[in-house]
């Protein structure tokens, strides 16, 4: 998912939180099995970056 910057992913990170404590009685990402890894983007090539992401995530 598209970040302008670290304020937007801290913020997304909050609101998938506290929506998987409200629907699904999660206290934490951790314990919902949820991992998230970002990457600011620069001028490589998008899909070499997407592929650096994606090995960093082990997918």
């Amino acid at each position: 998912m598209p970040m302008t910057g670290e304020s937007n992913l801290e913020g997304f990170v909050l609101r998938t939180e506290q929506w998987l404590q409200d629907d699904f009685a999660f206290f934490s990402l951790r314990q919902a099995g949820v991992k998230y890894f970002h990457r600011l983007l620069d001028e490589r090539d998008p899909a070499d970056q997407l592929n650096e992401l994606l090995g960093v995530a082990g997918v």
